[in-house]
């Protein structure tokens, strides 16, 4: 603290009892000094920063159930996700190798071993003219018809049984499953069914072109097969 002089008006020490200048005693006061408040403003604390929200949201078709991440389709009633045009395109393409490859080899070899018999007759045989012709005919209409009786088994038992799988769906994994519930198979008595209205399609080449076509504009991704037996198939990929 400070002293100044009432008289001069110097200031001088805190410990001065006489002033400096004038030397006046009584004149010597303590000099205060008035603490004036210094306002500080106060900044409000920044919000951390928060990570912009993230609104992707997954593609959805203008038509049709909505596209799950990977392409396919969810089921618009159960949720299940749904087999492609492509995969089924690929199983049925695949199921028929497995059966055909089999089946075209048994030709083959029956060809062959007519061939043979029919080289083996030196002389000329009406009755054996007449089997050789027969067995041919055989051969044309018997071996396709056996053929399809064999496609028609397996494809009933296949779908039919508790996994809802030919060879070719395992391959491309898709499964055939109850349109109600997806977890259950559709049994031996649906597939049948099912394999049954395809024959009738088949009788006229057009409708069951239009019957495989149909898991491209129904809403479940049927063919027209499985909606006659209320049927899906699901994707398992």
């Amino acid at each position: 603290m400070s002293k100044y002089c009432g008289s001069c008006g110097c200031v001088g020490d805190a410990d001065d009892i006489f002033c400096s200048e004038c030397g006046s005693l009584s004149s010597i006061a303590p000099v205060t000094v008035a603490m004036v408040p210094v306002a500080t403003a106060v900044v409000p604390a920044q919000p951390s920063a928060q990570p912009a929200p993230n609104w992707t949201m997954s593609p959805t078709p203008i038509y049709g159930p909505p596209m799950r991440p990977q392409g396919g389709f969810f089921d618009p009633v159960t949720g299940a996700p749904l087999a492609s045009w492509g995969k089924r395109f690929g199983a049925r393409l695949l199921d028929g190798i497995f059966i055909g490859v089999p089946t075209s080899i048994l030709t083959i070899l029956y060809f062959v071993v007519l061939s043979n018999s029919l080289n083996n007759t030196s002389t000329y045989d009406a009755a054996a003219n007449d089997r050789a012709i027969g067995e041919i005919l055989f051969g044309w209409f018997a071996i396709p018809m056996i053929f399809n009786l064999l496609a028609f088994v397996y494809y009933i038992c296949f779908i039919g049984g508790p996994k809802g799988q030919t060879l070719g769906m395992r391959v491309v994994k898709i499964r055939v499953r109850d349109a109600g519930d997806p977890g259950s198979p559709i049994g031996y008595g649906r597939s049948f069914m099912r394999m049954m209205v395809q024959v009738a399609f088949g009788i006229f080449m057009v409708p069951l072109l239009l019957d495989y076509l149909a898991p491209l504009w129904t809403p479940r991704r049927q063919c027209w097969h499985d909606q006659a037996v209320s049927s899906i198939v699901v994707d398992l990929a």
